[in-house]
């Protein structure tokens, strides 16, 4: 609900490029919450930089983008956005610890539908259903919504979940790599938003931390088997 809930309700308000490269910073938030949580993640001068620098990029990216608008939606919507990728985060590590079906389809399907409706329930308290009429719904906008139902939601969830059961939460992360720069030149191509430098410096900034903080998750990772066979 709050990951996905929020991010669509921003997205009202701030273009889908910007958002996915506020989506990005996700495996610092992971990293630092199994830092703090579960004690299990070690974090080096090279993460400790990676954090503070994709911190350092949102913020810029943010301030960058909303300093010359007088609307508080847009900052709203950027600061929700971020607080989204919080809460999935969260939700990725407790997941290694939770109790949790098994079955990766099982477990997908039970956190699709309680999250799906939660947001149904969510929608109706703020009054929503009043202002949506059926026929203004477009053929593009029902195949638009027909493509994340499908692709982007079942399939795509489900691997995800079905990933978090057979490796790390910081590989799984690893995707935020492509998303933005995918979704920025698409946004240009397909609904004309605009590639900013801001945009850009931002993006940069924020691949980069990402880079910092997974080389040392995964060179740790690497390490482990070698030492033991040492040992």
């Amino acid at each position: 609900m709050i990951g996905h809930g929020l991010l669509a309700w921003s997205q009202q308000y701030v273009p889908s490029g910007m958002a996915a490269v506020l989506v990005t910073p996700e495996p610092l938030w992971i990293m630092g919450i199994e830092w703090f949580f579960l004690k299990d993640t070690r974090v080096k001068l090279r993460g400790i930089l990676g954090l503070f620098l994709g911190f350092g990029g949102v913020v810029y990216l943010i301030a960058s983008t909303t300093g010359s608008t007088t609307s508080n939606n847009d900052f709203l919507g950027a600061a929700l956005i971020v607080a989204g990728t919080l809460s999935w985060g969260g939700g990725a590590v407790y997941s290694r610890v939770a109790n949790v079906p098994k079955s990766p389809m099982l477990s997908s399907g039970m956190e699709l539908i309680f999250g799906g409706t939660l947001v149904l329930i969510t929608s109706f308290i703020i009054g929503e259903p009043s202002q949506f009429h059926l026929s203004q719904v477009t053929l593009k906008s029902f195949f638009g919504l027909l493509y994340l139902i499908t692709f982007g939601s079942v399939i795509a969830f489900s691997a995800y979940v079905w990933l978090l059961g057979h490796t790390s939460v910081t590989r799984i992360s690893t995707h935020t790599y492509v998303n933005p720069i995918i979704a920025v030149f698409l946004g240009w191509l397909i609904a004309d938003e605009q590639i900013t430098t801001a945009l850009l410096v931002a993006t940069a900034i924020i691949i980069l931390s990402v880079y910092l903080v997974l080389y040392d998750q995964y060179r740790d990772r690497k390490n482990k088997p070698s030492e033991g066979v040492k040992d």
